[in-house]
């Protein structure tokens, strides 16, 4: 499986370019593996201006999917670390957060963003949080949509 382009995934532990021997790079995508929790919130300019200020719906549109970045064994770092394939979608999680304004510099808390729930602000601030429990699977976001709507 190829993990494509336009994706939002954990990152890897080590920076190819901060690497001092290049030979011994074992796996280009996940170098030194890869960290286990990571936040993307949308730029400034995305976020969603309302207006009216009313009390508005929010959907949250996530497609994502588990990968074990071990799909081939020969890129195994550690061989007896590698979890069974057969569900590895359990040991990944996304959770989409928002925060709302009514100036748009001072904002709410994080909270977890809930599909189908109303919100009052001006201002809508989106992220979300991707994490795992298996060092050998990371999460691949490849769609993070959001809508603010009456």
């Amino acid at each position: 499986m190829d993990i494509g382009t336009n994706v939002l995934t954990l990152k890897p532990k080590t920076n190819l370019d901060s690497s001092t021997d290049f030979d011994s790079i074992v796996n280009f995508d996940f170098n030194g593996g890869l960290n286990m929790q990571g936040t993307y919130q949308i730029p400034s300019v995305n976020r969603i201006y309302n207006a009216t200020g009313a009390l508005s719906y929010v959907n949250v549109d996530i497609e994502a999917e588990a990968y074990n970045i071990n799909q081939q064994i020969d890129t195994a770092t550690d061989f007896d670390s590698i979890q069974s394939s057969d569900n590895i979608g359990v040991n990944v999680n996304v959770i989409p957060y928002l925060r709302l304004s009514d100036d748009g510099t001072t904002f709410s808390n994080w909270q977890v963003a809930l599909s189908g729930t109303q919100y009052k602000a001006k201002y809508y601030d989106f992220k979300i949080e991707l994490s795992t429990t298996d060092p050998n699977t990371t999460v691949i976001v490849k769609k993070f949509g959001y809508s603010v709507y009456r």
